[in-house]
């Protein structure tokens, strides 16, 4: 296995992990991971999201992105500067769909308040 789908399968793993831990989703790598058609994207995720989650885990992810949710390097690492900071980014180009853009533990805990409330009602 090249070093390269190391990394992605690392990173795929990383997400499932990090989303089942919470209880509130039921993740799991796709087969093959997006190569074959029976199979797209890299996880499929069907409490939530009721589909498919593509991952991306690279170098050239915008690096602005995390600077505007008030994140800075520290040496080499990317630590949040601003607390609480930013929750979330909404952002779009001209055009195209809103993106909205935050972190995973932001993201786990807004789901499990959904959840609870939804529970609570």
């Amino acid at each position: 296995m090249s070093k390269q789908r190391k990394k992605g399968t690392g990173g795929e793993n990383e997400v499932v992990a990090l989303l089942n831990a919470s209880g509130c989703f039921d993740a799991r790598r796709q087969p093959g991971s997006g190569i074959h058609a029976d199979f797209p994207d890299d996880v499929l995720e069907t409490r939530v999201f009721g589909g498919t989650l593509e991952v991306r885990f690279r170098q050239e992810t915008p690096v602005t992105l995390y600077h505007w949710l008030g994140y800075r390097f520290m040496g080499r690492v990317m630590k949040r500067v601003k607390e609480p900071g930013v929750r979330a980014l909404f952002c779009r180009r001209n055009f195209s769909p809103w993106l909205v853009v935050m972190p995973v533990e932001t993201f786990i805990e807004v789901v499990e308040r959904c959840q609870r409330s939804s529970v609570e009602s």
